[in-house]
């Protein structure tokens, strides 16, 4: 009998095989970056969006009242001690639902001009709410430990942030802040915007409205991005209701190396993170420096005061950056914006 020969069966030898995972790994090593660039184009527009609802709230408080919100409000004729900007337009972005009770604001103790923890009864559960608009989807969302000053709950942050500042520090030369000694710093020479004379559009106790915007609004920043302090720490940075937390600075360029700035006595209030440094070095507690920043690469959006919004890269000129921060400089805006 004559046997047929055997038949080899087919199959993928050693070689063969680290060939094709080879092959596979460098396809994935070329797909992922792709993958996470579209990603965060994607989390990048989502932001840019965000941020246009904040700046069409802010033209609707507008329409309403004639002027923007007031970036921090002293309530001191009031129960309560605080008011601050977002807290102002939510109605506006769709979170009316959010019972807020303006006379008691933050901070207050039920007495006039006095601190205190009442006001965690009233406004802690709104200022625990976690608003999904205002959170940027390139960072993450971060909270205050709970009991933060008589609130029952944690407080949560925000990624975006009012222009306070074209060239100084976070409070103004002259800002009203009703006799509260502690925070006159901000109009002594220390403070660069005494000499410049430059405004940005928002600060404590200030109502300014689009007829204060003699640069234009097409060229007047509005609105920008902040880093969120890390989750479970009382770092500021992004925390809305608190004095510090809801404004920024143009002093320095975006996604700057410089450190944001809070006062010495504050070392918890500001904790190192990835792109967020910090440090307390200010003397007092409107010697305050916070600048814009953000998880997007290469640079930060911004919202204008005409309500539109775009992508301002950190290598942008330092003069052209407190240019568009001023609502009053009188400056021919640089071709790097």
């Amino acid at each position: 009998m004559i046997r047929s020969p055997s038949r080899r069966h087919p199959g993928f030898t050693l070689i063969e095989l680290l060939v094709v995972i080879a092959i596979i790994g460098v396809l994935i090593g070329l797909l992922l970056p792709a993958v996470q660039k579209v990603r965060e184009a994607a989390a990048r527009m989502s932001c840019s969006n965000n941020l246009k609802q904040h700046a069409l709230a802010m033209h609707n408080y507008h329409d309403s009242y004639t002027t923007f919100p007031p970036g921090y409000q002293y309530n001191y004729y009031h129960k309560g001690e605080e008011l601050f900007w977002p807290m102002l337009i939510w109605p506006y972005i769709e979170q009316g639902n959010i019972k807020y009770d303006p006379t008691w604001g933050v901070y207050g103790s039920g007495k006039d001009g006095a601190q205190g923890t009442e006001w965690g009864a009233v406004n802690g559960i709104a200022l625990s709410y976690v608003v999904k608009t205002a959170l940027c989807p390139s960072d993450a969302a971060t909270k205050t430990p709970p009991g933060y000053w008589g609130c029952p709950g944690p407080m949560w942050r925000s990624n975006y942030v009012a222009t306070f500042s074209a060239d100084g520090m976070l409070y103004e030369p002259g800002s009203d802040t009703n006799g509260l000694t502690w925070s006159a710093c901000q109009s002594t020479s220390r403070n660069p915007s005494l000499a410049s004379g430059k405004r940005g559009l928002f600060n404590w106790n200030v109502k300014r409205g689009i007829k204060d915007i003699t640069d234009g609004t097409s060229n007047t920043a509005m609105l920008s991005e902040v880093i969120n302090g890390p989750e479970g720490t009382f770092d500021m940075r992004g925390h809305w209701s608190n004095d510090w937390g809801g404004g920024y600075t143009h002093y320095s360029t975006p996604n700057t190396a410089i450190g944001d700035n809070l006062v010495s006595w504050a070392s918890g209030h500001c904790v190192d993170g990835p792109n967020l440094p910090c440090i307390y070095t200010a003397q007092c507690w409107g010697e305050i420096y916070i600048s814009a920043r953000s998880r997007h690469t290469g640079g930060v959006n911004l919202a204008l005061a005409d309500g539109s919004v775009r992508f301002v890269g950190s290598t942008i000129n330092l003069t052209t950056w407190q240019a568009v921060g001023s609502i009053n400089g009188g400056e021919v805006l640089g071709s790097d914006f």
